[in-house]
């Protein structure tokens, strides 16, 4: 496997060290700006966390923070391992905004896998890091994040062997990963179904000893027997958990329209029209590759957003067939669909939030804070008093 090269001692300042100093042993460290406005993306690392500290078995606090901070959506996650003033190691994990970005998995899993690798022992300047199997890191990633957006049962049993070794699908192609991820996961989850697999794992990953030269971790977790984990794996490719019984996850109307619009902006690469994407060199391709991203869309689409991306997915596929003027007036349509769309969800989710609030019986929750806020109290001015003062008397 290949190796990270680390970077060279550094002195870490800001806002996001020093909320890592302030924070426990063995916690995910984050700077309160970097996250602001990103709720979702938080309670889905800490749940992340959580997780991975009870599938794995490693005792929490024996291991220093991960100091994380976000990107825009669509940016590249990053990780990196320093020796930090040649004390302590520092794991620093950038992740996209976007829960549901499809980077997160494997690079949140690597990083949690790393401070457990490397415990209080500041690496040596110049050694490498270890790369896990993608297999590992995205089956791992996708258990912790509670992610199984297909069906197991659908998915093919391959032999392990080809499996081990088998290429991650291009991000692009939703499908294909989202499948890859969910079959990766039940590989994990056979291997550490029982305290002996779990201890084997953590003798595997083991620790960082900085007189010793850093070794590749091989294909396999050393100490799995192979042909036992198979058996469990194929068993759980076609009976999963209740909990995975749901074979795709239908997106809300909102998440629909967003991600509509993200692949159609990214399609356009900032030109106008699909007309004028059409007359690129390439552009057969481009127009192939937005209706591949459409078609996988359409398969977790919200049914209030299905037509609008079903209309989306054929013109993508006849624009270079079309003149560039009936284009321009597919699009104009396509635009007022979605607008209009985005205007009746929001008022869809505001009428549900108020009958969450006035008229359902057993709610949620999520208002009792507004429903249970104390009444303020009255305030009276003189002429609240003098009137009191006279109904007093009687008169």
């Amino acid at each position: 496997m290949l190796h990270r090269p680390l970077l060279l001692p550094i002195l870490a300042s800001g806002a996001l060290l020093a909320a890592g100093e302030s924070t426990p042993q063995g916690t995910l460290s984050y700077s309160v700006t970097d996250f602001h406005g990103s709720a979702p993306m938080r309670r889905a690392v800490d749940e992340a966390e959580k997780s991975f500290l009870q599938l794995t078995g490693f005792a929490p606090g024996d291991a220093p923070a991960v100091l994380l901070s976000t990107r825009e959506k669509g940016s590249p996650a990053a990780l990196s391992v320093n020796a930090l003033e040649g004390v302590r190691p520092e794991i620093r994990l950038v992740l996209p905004k976007d829960p549901e970005d499809p980077q997160i998995p494997a690079f949140l899993a690597t990083a949690l896998l790393l401070r457990q690798y490397y415990g209080e022992t500041p690496p040596v300047p110049g050694s490498g890091v270890p790369r896990y199997p993608d297999w590992l890191t995205r089956g791992l990633g996708t258990l912790i994040l509670r992610r199984s957006a297909v069906d197991a049962a659908t998915a093919s049993s391959p032999e392990i062997e080809a499996f081990l070794s088998e290429r991650v699908p291009d991000p692009g192609n939703v499908s294909l990963l989202r499948r890859y991820d969910v079959v990766a996961s039940l590989l994990v989850r056979a291997g550490l179904s029982d305290e002996a697999g779990r201890k084997a794992f953590r003798d595997w990953i083991g620790c960082y000893d900085p007189s010793s030269p850093s070794r590749s971790p091989s294909s396999w977790v050393g100490g799995w027997e192979m042909r036992p984990v198979e058996r469990r794996w194929v068993l759980g490719l076609h009976v999963p958990d209740e909990k995975e019984q749901l074979s795709i996850r239908i997106r809300s109307t909102a998440s629909t329209l967003e991600e509509y619009d993200r692949i159609m902006k990214e399609g356009l690469s900032g030109k106008a029209s699909l007309a004028d994407v059409a007359k690129e060199r390439g552009g057969a391709y481009r127009l192939k590759e937005i209706e591949e991203r459409l078609t996988s869309l359409r398969l977790q689409a919200n049914p209030l957003a299905a037509t609008l991306v079903e209309r989306a997915m054929k013109l993508a596929a006849t624009s270079e067939k079309m003149s560039p003027k009936r284009i321009g007036r597919e699009e104009e349509q396509l635009r007022q669909e979605y607008r209009s769309l985005l205007k009746q969800s929001r008022a869809i989710e505001d009428y549900l939030d108020w009958c969450e609030a006035t008229k359902v019986t057993t709610p949620s929750g999520l208002f009792d804070a507004y429903l249970s806020a104390p009444s303020s109290a009255v305030v009276k001015g003189p002429i609240g008093r003098y009137l009191d003062a006279v109904e007093a008397r009687g008169w």
